[in-house]
Formats: structure tokens, C-alpha cells, sequence
């Protein structure tokens, strides 16, 4: 499975950029109060997904990366039509530097997601060494996956710290906004060793099937703020 997942997920990462620009653009409609465009346009999407997908995958004969290649086409096409529906209500330049800070949004978001990818690997790993009761192969698995979380987070919270500062200027060139990113730039990369590590907790926990303890905690949490 490894050769075709690794063309799937090839073909899959050209569609990051439609991926982006449609949360952040989700998130402007959201903010006008109109949730109606982001649901019409995803079922659009969604819709040529499921129809491109026998086409590509057994008419065309392209099989797994067909399937991705239907996924990015989807992708793309949300994308366009909530910049169509977007440039139809506002002027996009001054609403640049709106734009720019949710794209910083998403920008966190898919750290998480990268932490919780490693969380998931560890999960799977121990699930099984519990179900073995191969109990020094799940502390060893639990105590290099928290290792390794760790690590992603001191990784993460320097290329974050160093990247969002040059890239900022990519998106906009208001001295308010770069102001205002760079007030927050030292939060976002500094709780990633906290973030990664709390997704691998999950993971781990996850893993040695204790959800109340991860259900209670989160619970605290939140009756705590």
C-alpha cells in the first residue's frame, strides 16, 4: 500500500493552497454573518468529487490517483466560487490584511493537525501492544512518542517563530497588521511544545482506551476558564 498511498497523497498536496484560501475565506462569510455560500459551495464541491471519482478512477483507468485528482479538482472549485461570491460583496485589497490573519489561523491549525498525526501513529501502536499485553512495548511506545512530540513542538515553535515573521510580508504591508501579527507570533510559536505534547497525551491515552480520564480533563479545562 505504501507506493500507492504515496502517489495519493502526492497528488492530494497540490490542493493545500485551495484547501487554505477556502477556510480562510469560509471564515470572512462566516464573519458577514452568511453561512449559507460556504455550505452551497462545499456541497458543489463535494458533489464533483463524488461524480470525478468513477471517471478518473475506473472509466480514465487512473485508479488511486484518480480519485485524488477528483479530490484537488473539488478543491479548487470551492475555492473558486467563494472568490467569485467574495469579490461580488467586498473589494479584496483593503480586506487583505483580514484575510492575512486568518490564513495566520490556519497556519496554527494545520500544526495541530501535523501534531495529532503523530498522536494517531502512536495510539494505533499502543492499542495494539495493550491488546498484546505487551505492556513494556506500550511504556516504551508511549515514552518515545512523548519524545518525539516534544521535538515536532520545539521544531515547530522555531519555524513558526522565525517563519511567520518574514512571511507575514507576503500577505500584507499595513505597519498596523505586521504589528498586530507580531504581538502574536510569540503565542502561537511558543505553545506549540504544549500543543504537540497535549495531542500526543490524547493519543496516548487514547491508545490505552482511558477516554474518561481524557473526557475529564478536558472537562476541567474548559470549567476552569
Amino acid at each position: 500500500m505504501l507506493t500507492p498511498a504515496q502517489q495519493y497523497l502526492t497528488l492530494r498536496s497540490l490542493g493545500a493552497p485551495a484547501v487554505l484560501l477556502s477556510l480562510a475565506m469560509q471564515g470572512v462569510f462566516r464573519g458577514f454573518k452568511d453561512t449559507k455560500t460556504p455550505f452551497y459551495a462545499t456541497v458543489a464541491g463535494d458533489v464533483t468529487n463524488i461524480i470525478l471519482d468513477p471517471i478518473f478512477m475506473f472509466v480514465f483507468r487512473l485508479g488511486v490517483s484518480g480519485a485524488a485528482i477528483a479530490h484537488v479538482i473539488s478543491q479548487y472549485l470551492i475555492s473558486i466560487i467563494l472568490l467569485w461570491r467574495l469579490m461580488e460583496q467586498v473589494d479584496l485589497l483593503p480586506q487583505a490584511s483580514g484575510i492575512c490573519n486568518l490564513v495566520c489561523l490556519q497556519v496554527w491549525l494545520t500544526t495541530s493537525l501535523l501534531a495529532d498525526g503523530l498522536a494517531v501513529a502512536g495510539q494505533a501502536i499502543l492499542a495494539s501492544a495493550f491488546a498484546k499485553k505487551d505492556y513494556d512495548k506500550a511504556t516504551a511506545t508511549g515514552s518515545r512518542v512523548l519524545q518525539l512530540g516534544l521535538l515536532l513542538g520545539l521544531m515547530l515553535a522555531v519555524v513558526l517563530g522565525l517563519g511567520l515573521s518574514f512571511g507575514a510580508r507576503l500577505f500584507t504591508s499595513d505597519v498596523n497588521v505586521l504589528h498586530m501579527i507580531s504581538i502574536g507570533i510569540p503565542f502561537v510559536a511558543g505553545t506549540q511544545p504544549i500543543n504537540a505534547l497535549a495531542f500526543v497525551f490524547d493519543g496516548v491515552n487514547f491508545g490505552a482506551s482511558d477516554f474518561a480520564y481524557s473526557a475529564y480533563s478536558m472537562a476541567s479545562v474548559w470549567t476552569s476558564l
